[in-house]
């Protein structure tokens, strides 16, 4: 039997084209599945996460309306409220309740607006208090406008907790004023001021000198800012011992150390501390 050739070709493309919807179907089925796969993990990684997250609603006439939040946000933001999500500042504002809620609001909307103005993301540091008590915590605020061809229609906000750096920073800065009081009085003081380390590694340092080690071992601070090796080939051979006892007993004891031993100074020649 003989098959027309116009007929072939007719079935042909019928089947494919038969083909080529179903495979139309299953990618919209595939991708579908993909999507709430996506839209799942998204909301996982929104709903755990350690930072705060929200979105703000740019609203008619310059207001705002939170429109999400996640758990870390709401905890920033107002510890003992959670429906938060769908509320406008000013309404929060003119209610009073919270006066906290209403000066964390008021700030953030005076920086919404600076995104409003310029269109482009806007950072600042605040502190929130998180109990009647006066507990604080430190923020640092992100906020990125998000545009639609009606122009910007949300900010998505992010709030990192930085209390730890912050705490971290003052401790530092009191600890540098007190190093600048401490080298303004061994900068005057007679004798050699210094800090001896001993480290779990056998290392020995002194992590602070004096200028006054020039008088007594001839060296500079930075000599024996890493190790004192150098310090001690100054020391007098027939004192050494002397010396590592005395250490090693105040060391173990957490006593002053006591020891007089000569000192072989390059210029002045033997000197006895």
């Amino acid at each position: 039997m003989q098959i027309d050739p116009v007929l072939t070709l007719v079935l042909t493309g019928l089947f494919c084209v038969y083909l080529w919807r179903e495979n139309r179907i299953l990618s919209r089925r595939v991708s579908g599945a993909a999507a709430h796969e996506s839209n799942r993990r998204y909301k996982e990684i929104f709903d755990n996460g350690s930072d705060g997250v929200f979105v703000v609603e740019v609203m008619r006439r310059g207001k705002f309306r939170f429109e999400s939040l996640n758990p870390a946000a709401v905890q920033a933001i107002s510890p003992h409220e959670s429906g938060l999500s769908g509320r406008r500042f000013d309404e929060d504002a003119k209610n009073g309740n919270d006066a906290e809620l209403a000066r964390i609001l008021s700030e953030l909307a005076g920086h919404l607006r600076r995104c409003l103005g310029n269109g482009l993301p806007a950072e600042y540091e605040s502190v929130f208090r998180i109990s009647p008590d006066g507990s604080q915590k430190n923020y640092h605020i992100k906020l990125i406008p998000m545009a639609d061809d009606g122009g910007i229609s949300h900010i998505l906000c992010f709030l990192q907790d930085i209390s730890t750096r912050k705490l971290y920073e003052l401790e530092l800065l009191e600890r540098i004023k007190l190093e600048e009081r401490l080298s303004g009085f061994a900068a005057t003081a007679p004798g050699f001021l210094y800090t001896y380390r001993h480290g779990t590694d056998g290392s020995n340092a002194m992590t602070f000198a004096s200028a006054g080690i020039a008088d007594i071992f001839g060296l500079n601070p930075g000599d024996v800012a890493k190790s004192i090796g150098q310090m001690n080939l100054r020391i007098h051979p027939a004192d050494m011992s002397g010396v590592i006892d005395a250490t090693a007993a105040s060391a173990a004891d957490l006593t002053p150390i006591s020891v007089e031993f000569r000192v072989r100074h390059p210029e002045k020649g033997e000197l006895w501390v």
